[in-house]
């Protein structure tokens, strides 16, 4: 895990600093309120967040462009009260976390789209005579219901419904 110093925050009025810290862990956590300092070729590999822009937003055009009978597979992701987490999958075999300390919800939110459309576009072809349907099962952990409608509000025309799941 690659670390980068970072200089603190110069406003007076905020009240969290990062350190040096891990990369993929403070683009998880901090604001990118301040300039990061990272090299060109880090830059290229930070995939910019989706736009949510028309129906179906989150789902890759390779799937939209798929017939056939629909294959539902799921995503599973848990809400906890500061974050969300998107579980490992067969393919995935690793936990995703995007935090939300700050109260940005939506921020988070957009993010996990993100990470799910990425996941889908690895997926390759369904069987033949089908497509591939994504479904997204949200599982409460220390979060309110009033959180899930709200995760529910930020995926509102993404093409990925959420349902919630049971902890098992």
């Amino acid at each position: 895990l690659k670390t980068i110093p970072l200089p603190p925050i110069s406003d007076p009025k905020s009240t969290h600093t990062c350190g040096t810290v891990g990369l993929s862990f403070f683009l998880s956590l901090c604001s990118a309120s301040f300039p990061l300092p990272l090299t060109p070729t880090e830059l290229q590999k930070i995939k910019p967040l989706l736009k949510k822009s028309g129906n179906q937003w989150a789902i890759p055009r390779s799937i939209l462009a798929m017939r056939g009978n629909a294959i539902v597979r799921t995503l599973r992701v848990e809400l906890h009260s500061d974050r969300l987490v998107l579980l490992p999958s067969r393919e995935a075999a690793s936990i995703e976390i995007f935090s939300f300390f700050d109260g940005n919800l939506e921020r988070a939110a957009l993010q996990l789209a993100t990470a799910i459309h990425d996941r889908i576009e690895q997926w390759g072809p369904a069987l033949p005579g089908g497509k591939w349907q994504p479904s997204v099962e949200v599982i409460l952990h220390s979060a309110t219901m009033k959180s899930f409608d709200l995760l529910e509000y930020h995926f509102r025309g993404s093409g990925l419904p959420l349902k919630r799941g049971e902890m098992k």
